[in-house]
């Protein structure tokens, strides 16, 4: 009984303590072997008390039949009485005996009930153990799943693990260095052409030699997997690719991108205007911000008019201009072609022009053919206006970038190397009232500026707004013609000629007194029309405006002009001049044109300027020549009509 109470003991402790389901099991096929030997045990107690009780019955059935017996003989007398007391003694032994096995038996039927309930207390446990196996069975399938998904996840964790190892271990994209060298585009490059990584978005590559075509090897560096320019995969001086118009390069790294834009200028044989403002900042116009300017006259052989890198101050004139750029059919807006005004602390000679402080850059953004102005300033120069403002045609590289092909030149000043109206004359604009202070007059639609002197006292502005308006009154008094006291008494006869025939000749809108239509006087002198200024809009403006019909003979003064008959007389001998020198300015537009053959095309890469004209022919050049030749067609219809008015008159 103990060793089975141990046993079980043990189980319950293997039980108790979640002893591996093996040992269980295994603890339970020893407690049923026990069991079984226990069953055997007890069927053999069970045999072997049925054997005695069989024998008590026979002996119970024997003392039974001795009593009776006993009874018989004792009827038969004493004779055997002696042999009763013997068999009565053997009775007493035989009782006793009885008495004996009766007691055995009697514990052998306590020993049958401990049995018993043992075997009972056993099934129980039996019973209890099968049912934790049952549990155990149960917990084991739980913890089985609970293990599969367990291991899935640890599956899952491992995959995100090795992504995020990767993502971690993975190189951010970004472009390390980008050039062209002349060694790997022997036919197309004389030097090497680094290239500037502008804002981390931006690759601007200025060229330094005139190019027919821009199929250039890129020798590259790049932090990532590879390369992509244009959607093609590139390989570092390997892989050719296009760059006349603007492209679109992405370093790829992973699932990682980074986008750049290549811009690729090239040398146009213009001299190059370098601008760099401090911090790279022009973001309000009318303000000078802190800059460094360089001029380089040629960029290939060099020249004698440029300038070494020189403090100055920048400025963008007017309202901004902003331009949306398509690259790869992506729309981005950009700083557009402005405005700009350069002032210097000493006056710096630009280009040969004579020294002075500041200077002028023209965008021509109104003129696809950039000629207008050019071509306007050389009829000035062929005339016999007293002045003509210089300018000449440079490529601006502005904070880096490549910013098209502008005029720079002088600005509207009355010092001596420019207007020259003295230390105490004036420099006036009809229309321009965004400049310094204005007064109006009986019959100017526009007020008029004062441009110069920019410092203008009451005194300065009463005085020449005083002589202005006496010079309208005289022109419009009835003896106005004469030719001591008449308007030629305060106005100078040439200029108002001469200025007038290059505007009405241009059909320049801005010449009817609406803008920029200037003016200058020197104290003791006449008020005289000129210098010519902005003839963007002119010259048919790209065909948008017809060959006849005055833009300036009817406007205000000039109307009550043209009634003198002298004055027309004069305008009829002056046109003659420039009808006859006709093939003088179509020479000069078409120097001019040549000169700007390389140049037309990088502005129209940079400023799409062709753009809606390409619906057929993509060549720039072939475009620019088109418009070009328009242009000397409508001058010549605009000569002749002019000459069939003016010989009418």
């Amino acid at each position: 009984m103990k060793r089975l109470a141990f046993i079980v003991f043990v189980l319950t402790c293997l039980v108790s303590c979640k002893t591996d389901l093996t040992d269980i099991e295994r603890s339970i096929t020893d407690l049923e072997t026990q069991g079984q030997t226990l069953d055997n045990r007890i069927k053999q107690l069970n045999e072997e008390s049925q054997r005695l009780s069989a024998e008590i019955k026979e002996l119970q059935k024997k003392s039974d039949e001795l009593t009776k017996r006993s009874e018989e003989l004792a009827a038969q007398g004493d004779e055997l009485a002696a042999q009763g007391e013997e068999l009565s003694n053997r009775s007493d032994e035989l009782e006793a005996a009885s008495k004996a096995l009766l007691d055995e038996l009697d514990s052998l039927r306590k020993q049958s009930l401990d049995l018993a309930a043992e075997i009972l207390a056993l099934q129980d446990e039996g019973k209890a153990l099968s049912d934790s196996l049952g549990s155990l069975d149960l917990e084991n399938d739980l913890l089985v799943e609970e293990w599969n998904t367990l291991q899935e996840l640890i599956k899952l964790s491992q995959e995100e693990l090795e992504k995020l190892d990767a993502k971690i271990n993975q190189t951010d994209p970004k472009l390390l260095h980008f050039e062209f060298l002349a060694s790997e585009n022997p036919m197309q490059l004389v030097e090497n052409a680094e290239c500037e990584i502008i804002g981390d978005s931006v690759v601007e590559c200025r060229v330094l030699n005139v190019m027919s075509a821009k199929s250039l090897f890129p020798r590259f560096s790049f932090n990532g997997d590879y390369v992509t320019i244009g959607g093609k995969q590139a390989v570092s001086s390997k892989t050719a690719f296009d760059f006349s118009s603007e492209r679109a390069l992405v370093v790829h790294s992973g699932d990682k991108t980074k986008e750049y834009t290549v811009i690729v200028s090239a040398y146009t044989g213009l001299p190059t205007l370098w601008a760099e403002t401090t911090g790279r900042m022009l973001s309000e116009a009318n303000h000078y911000y802190k800059a460094t300017v360089s001029l380089v006259d040629n960029a290939v052989y060099g020249g004698t008019g440029g300038l070494s890198e020189t403090s100055a101050r920048m400025m963008a004139q007017g309202t901004l201009r902003y331009y949306t750029k398509q690259v790869d059919w992506s729309g981005h807006t950009e700083w557009g072609k402005n405005d700009y005004k350069l002032n210097f602390s000493n006056a710096v000679s630009l280009l040969n022009m004579p020294a002075h402080k500041d200077w002028q850059m023209v965008p021509n953004v109104y003129d696809i053919t950039m000629l207008h102005n050019q071509t306007a300033f050389y009829m000035s120069e062929i005339s016999k206006l007293d002045y003509t403002p210089r300018f000449h045609y440079v490529d601006l590289m502005f904070n880096g970038r490549y910013a098209g092909t502008y005029m720079l030149g002088e600005t509207l000043d009355g010092t001596s190397s420019r207007v020259n109206v003295g230390s105490d004359g004036y420099v006036l604009s009809i229309g321009s009232n965004t400049f310094g202070s204005t007064f109006a007059t009986a019959h100017l639609e526009q007020p008029v500026s004062i441009l110069y002197p920019t410092s203008q006292p009451a005194s300065v502005v009463n005085y020449i707004a005083n002589f202005v308006r006496e010079a309208e009154t005289v022109l419009y008094s009835s003896n106005f013609t004469d030719k001591s006291y008449g308007w030629r008494y305060n106005m100078d006869e040439d200029s108002f000629v001469e200025w007038y025939l290059i505007n009405e000749i241009a059909k320049n809108p801005g010449g009817a007194f609406k803008s920029s239509c200037i003016m200058n006087y020197r104290r003791g002198g006449k008020l005289e029309m000129g210098p010519v200024w902005d003839f963007e809009k002119a010259f048919g403006d790209a065909g948008s405006t017809g060959a006849t019909g005055f833009v300036i003979k009817n406007v205000s003064w000039y109307k009550r002009l043209f009634k003198d008959p002298d004055f027309v007389a004069k305008v009829k001998e002056r046109f003659a001049y420039y009808y006859d020198h006709q093939e003088d300015i179509l020479k000069s537009i078409n120097e001019n044109a040549q000169y700007l053959k390389y140049a037309i095309q990088e502005d129209d890469t940079k400023w799409d300027t062709f753009l809606k004209y390409k619906t057929s022919e993509k060549n720039t050049w072939l475009l620019y020549q088109g418009q070009v030749s328009s242009m000397k067609s409508w001058l010549a219809e605009r000569m002749s009509w002019l000459k069939e008015q003016f010989d009418a008159m």
